[in-house]
């Protein structure tokens, strides 16, 4: 008979995902990883099969979570454009102070491109699944009237995912957050403006 896992697996991702926004995945050894979620190599490929499936799993666990907070903002307000505030806000305090960390999808992405291509999908999966949601969260917005009925939801979500990566990546260059919340503002001003009368 199996033995029953003797492990919190979401605190074992929680810790995994910690180390990868840390290090970056080259960096990362089986051996950080071990000590990083108390597994014992035997457990660590019996429940992940190597560093790589542990990374896709983590990958998903972000991309979950950063879903559920959608949810989350949705449940503290009915307003579209606060919910998105919310997001680009959370995104500009993991990009500043004196750790910044940034987005671990954009960070992974940064590191995958042109190296490794089957990581580099699935993080283009994650994304995607956040992108999507902007989309829907645009159109609910566009319906209700809180946004112009002329905007495409779909390419106000894909100027939204451009935020991300920019707050992201400036977060490295100029980690200040007045100006990221002065860029994270224009990009939602874009979305409720009216358009220009003819």
């Amino acid at each position: 008979m199996a033995r029953p896992q003797q492990y919190d697996r979401q605190a074992v991702l929680q810790a995994a995902q910690q180390l990868f926004w840390n290090k970056g995945y080259q960096a990362t050894s089986v051996a950080d990883l071990q000590q990083a979620t108390g597994l014992k190599p035997g457990s660590l490929y019996q429940a992940f099969g190597n560093k790589e499936g542990l990374l896709q799993e983590v990958l998903d666990y972000y991309g979950s979570s950063s879903l559920a907070f959608i949810d989350q903002l949705q449940a503290d307000s009915d307003n579209v454009s606060a919910v998105l505030r919310g997001f680009l806000h959370a995104q500009i305090r993991r990009s500043c102070g004196d750790c910044p960390q940034g987005c671990l999808l954009v960070n992974s992405l940064l590191e995958f491109h042109g190296c490794e291509p089957e990581l580099e999908t699935g993080v283009k999966q994650q994304l995607q699944r956040i992108q999507q949601r902007f989309e829907t969260l645009i159109e609910q917005g566009r319906q209700r009237g809180e946004f112009p009925d002329t905007i495409n939801s779909a390419q106000q979500a894909t100027a939204l995912m451009a935020a991300v990566w920019g707050i992201g990546v400036s977060g490295r260059m100029q980690p200040d957050p007045v100006y990221l919340q002065q860029f994270a503002d224009h990009v939602l001003a874009g979305i409720s403006a009216q358009p220009a009368a003819a």
